[in-house]
């Protein structure tokens, strides 16, 4: 950052002038600062709708709009998710259930590594993004008939996690269907480190495993018989 002192002891800094306080023989570095800050901000807002190092475009009913992902997506959660992969991978499925009613399980070549588990909970909350109530519960129906198999799997746990950390509490129809299975399987997911982390977290899971009496004494026995937690 550039600053010249000019007669009188008049700071010119990033074309802004800053001005000591009176029989202040110092530069205030709070104001050096202050109109550094000034000169950030005009120059972020003189960005917009500007071509000039966009690395993004957002279409608004026909109206290209340049953006830069750096100013958008780390002030807007949405817009950050937009803009990763697995989003635009899941948005597709969204358009192809509106045209077909259905949604590919295929995973492009982009997500051969990503968990099977993974794809409902992501058009589960793109689904609730969109109003689309009958997508959620197809993403939910898919959900339920791959844990038939797939309760076993060590992607389970973050199966879990993600499905309450992108669902709200009242929204619980997929999030009471992994609760169903955990119940089903709990002496044989107590064996899993994984899933015992899961437990040791707490939160809104936990919470919902154990809503009632039966449930708690249930799994709190079976952990009492193979000698794990608590």
């Amino acid at each position: 950052m550039h600053c010249s002192v000019l007669k009188h002891m008049t700071v010119v800094c990033g074309g802004h002038r800053v001005v000591p306080e009176a029989h202040s023989s110092t530069i205030s570095l709070v104001a050096i600062m202050e109109a550094r800050s000034a000169k950030f901000m005009q120059d972020i807002a003189s960005m917009f709708n500007n071509t000039r190092y966009s690395d993004a475009l957002v279409v608004v009913h026909g109206k290209e709009l340049p953006v830069h992902r750096s100013v958008i997506c780390t002030q807007s959660e949405y817009f950050e998710n937009a803009f990763q992969e697995a989003f635009v991978e899941e948005a597709q499925g969204v358009f192809e259930y509106l045209y077909t009613g259905d949604y590919s399980d295929d995973l492009s070549h982009h997500f051969k590594d990503d968990p099977a588990l993974f794809k409902e909970p992501r058009v589960n909350a793109l689904a609730d993004m969109f109003f689309l109530e009958e997508l959620k519960a197809l993403a939910t129906a898919k959900l339920q008939q791959k844990l038939q198999e797939l309760w076993t799997s060590d992607s389970f746990p973050e199966c879990i996690r993600e499905i309450y950390a992108t669902t709200s509490e009242s929204d619980r129809t997929m999030r009471s269907a992994v609760v169903e299975v955990a119940k089903d399987h709990v002496r044989e997911l107590g064996k899993k480190a994984a899933f015992k982390d899961l437990i040791h977290e707490g939160g809104d899971f936990v919470v919902q495993y154990f809503e009632n009496g039966q449930s708690l004494w249930w799994y709190a026995q079976n952990f009492l018989y193979m000698d794990m937690i608590w």
